[in-house]
This record gives C-alpha cells, sequence and structure tokens, in this order.
C-alpha cells in the first residue's frame, strides 16, 4: 500500500512538473516558485502523515509486546501458583493419608483390647475358695442390680404383723413379749 502511495505521489508530481509555466519571463517565475512552494508544503504533509503513521505502528507494535510480555509473566506466575498448589495438594493428602493411618491403627488396638478383655472375662473362672474367703464378695452379698435378691434366713422371726400394731392394747401386748434387752 505504501508502495502504491510512493508510485502515486511519483505521477502526481511528473504532471505538476509538466503543468508548470516556462521560465520565460518574471510573472511566469513568481507563480513558478508560488506552486513550487506549495508542491513543497504538500509534500511535507505528505511525510509528516508518513511519519505519524509509522510512529502509530511502532507504538502499537510496542503496546502489542508489552501485553504480550505481561500475559507471558501472568502466565509464568500462574504455573508457579498452579504448581505451588499441586504440592500443597499433595502434602495435604499425605498429611490426611498419615492421619487416617494413625486413626485405623488406634482403632484396631481398641479393638484388639477389648477383643482382650472380653476374652479374659469368658476365660475367667470363678475362684471359689477366694469368694467365700472375702466377705465382700457376693456370695455373702449379692449385688441387686445382677438380678439376685436374697432374703434373710432368719427374716421370718422379725415380722411384724400391722394387725398387732392396730390398737393400743396390742401395742403392749407386743411389748410384752419382747426381751427386756430389746426394750433398753
Amino acid at each position: 500500500l505504501r508502495e502504491v502511495n510512493m508510485i502515486e505521489r511519483a505521477r502526481q508530481k511528473r504532471v505538476f512538473e509538466g503543468s508548470m509555466p516556462p521560465m520565460t519571463d518574471e510573472s511566469s517565475l513568481e507563480l513558478r516558485r508560488t506552486m513550487m512552494s506549495e508542491q513543497e508544503l504538500r509534500e511535507w504533509r505528505v511525510r509528516e502523515d508518513e511519519i505519524h503513521e509509522m510512529q502509530d505502528e511502532r507504538v502499537a507494535q510496542f503496546a502489542a509486546q508489552l501485553r504480550h510480555a505481561a500475559d507471558e509473566i501472568n502466565k509464568t506466575w500462574e504455573d508457579r501458583v498452579e504448581h505451588v498448589r499441586q504440592i500443597k495438594l499433595t502434602e495435604k493428602d499425605k498429611a490426611l493419608s498419615a492421619i487416617q493411618r494413625r486413626r485405623i491403627k488406634a482403632l484396631r488396638k481398641l479393638s484388639d483390647g477389648r477383643k482382650a478383655v472380653d476374652a479374659e472375662e469368658s476365660r475367667a473362672k470363678r475362684d471359689i475358695v477366694r469368694d467365700y474367703a472375702d466377705y465382700s464378695s457376693s456370695v455373702y452379698a449379692p449385688v441387686t442390680r445382677e438380678g439376685k435378691v436374697t432374703q434373710d434366713k432368719l427374716s421370718h422371726q422379725y415380722e411384724i404383723d400391722p394387725a398387732l400394731l392396730s390398737g393400743l392394747q396390742r401395742i403392749e401386748a407386743l411389748e410384752a413379749s419382747l426381751p427386756e434387752s430389746a426394750l433398753h
């Protein structure tokens, strides 16, 4: 496009030079001088426009290079961030798997401990001699929460009929039947 414009200007210049008046007299010389100065001004304007176009192109190229460089830098930083993120994810996964392994190990230990306690309880046979030697054992005083309710063998002697306590005479009769040591 630029070369086409240069060829077009060269043609116009030849046409212009061909249309200039001859240098025969003073008036034609003056006319020729004014026409040449006008032509020179037009050429300067064209040249200035070309310079402005070249500067605009260079500025556009420079801006494109800057954008490209900025994009490259951003891509580099994004790659670095992604790399660090992947490293951190890997570390997190390793930590989680280590925690999971420790958790499973602890659960297995607890399970083994429970099995050992259950097995020990099932294997433990009753030591009859020790039970009867220990007066606080369940042989002498069974625990009611285990479902064993004992009654005193001599409890029938201490049972009181509520009918005996219904009147004053009956209470006096009850007191008379009691031994003297029970009253004091």
